[in-house]
Formats: C-alpha cells, sequence, structure tokens
C-alpha cells in the first residue's frame, strides 16, 4: 500500500513547475557549472532565467490535462488503499512494522492522511478506538486526528510513527 500511495505522487510530472530542472538543463546547454552561471553578468544571468520560465510555463500549460489524468488515478489509489486498510484495522487492529514483521516500510497514518474525505469520519471512529484501547501510538493518532480536522502539525518522519 505505501508503495502504490506514493507511486504517483513521487512522479516529476505532477509538480507544477519543472523550472529548476529547465534552468539546469539551460545551464547545461549553455556548458556552465553552476559557479559560473552565478558568476555571469546579472543581464545575462536573467536572459537565462526567463528563458527557463517560459519554457516552464509551457510544459504546465500543455501538461494540464496529464497531470490531472495521473490525479485521477492516484485518487482511485487512495480510494482502495484506505478501503483496504480500514478493513485490516477492524479486523486485527492497528498496524505496525514490527508487529506484521514487516522489511520494508509501512506507513497505516499516511495512507489515511491520503483518504478521501468521505472516509473521514469512519476513520476518526477508528482512530479514537485504535488509541484509546492502547493499540495506536499518540504521534500517529495526533498526525491523522490533527488532518482530518483541518489543522496543521509540526511532525515528525514517518519512521518514527508507529
Amino acid at each position: 500500500m505505501h508503495e502504490s500511495d506514493q507511486s504517483i505522487r513521487g512522479l516529476p510530472e505532477i509538480k507544477k513547475s519543472q523550472f529548476p530542472a529547465i534552468l539546469d538543463s539551460l545551464k547545461k546547454a549553455h556548458k556552465l557549472t553552476q559557479k559560473e552561471y552565478f558568476n555571469l553578468p546579472e543581464k545575462e544571468r536573467k536572459n537565462i532565467a526567463q528563458h527557463a520560465m517560459k519554457i516552464s510555463a509551457m510544459e504546465i500549460k500543455n501538461s494540464n490535462k496529464f497531470r490531472d489524468s495521473l490525479w485521477e488515478i492516484q485518487s482511485e489509489i487512495d480510494i482502495k488503499n484506505t478501503r483496504i486498510l480500514i478493513e485490516i484495522i477492524k479486523k486485527r487492529g492497528w498496524v505496525n512494522k514490527a508487529q506484521l514483521g514487516c522489511v520494508e516500510y509501512i506507513a497505516p497514518a499516511l495512507i489515511f492522511m491520503h483518504s478521501p474525505k468521505e472516509n473521514w469520519n469512519e476513520i476518526q471512529t477508528l482512530i479514537n478506538k485504535e488509541y484509546s484501547e492502547n493499540r495506536m501510538g499518540k504521534d500517529a493518532y495526533n498526525l491523522i486526528n490533527s488532518h482530518i480536522n483541518g489543522k496543521r502539525l509540526n511532525w515528525k518522519p514517518f519512521n518514527k510513527i508507529d
């Protein structure tokens, strides 16, 4: 589930702007190192950056449909992962890597962070139960609970959350 959760989110095509990558490509095309680029006269540096901005703007305009279709696929993956995780937790309680004997990293909190709003009431009930019965850690509970209730937290990396 973790791999499918990140499969499309991690693609460069999802990012709104490819400006940094395009600027790097233009520097390479001009055979400029990073240092040489920054040592160029300001006008020359601005010309290259503006060229990168124009290319980036064209790329964004032309890829909106493609990006939207990728997000539709990711949305379907999120729905499926949410249903699977809810069923697993209902059957065996909150799960973590050690409990399952997994070698690969799992992040049930991450799956719930990407769940559709339609599932939030069910998830809230589920995590309240799991936390009150001490099967779920405080960090994971607070992260999901805050997300569902529209609050932002300064959170630790997921490998620190059970």
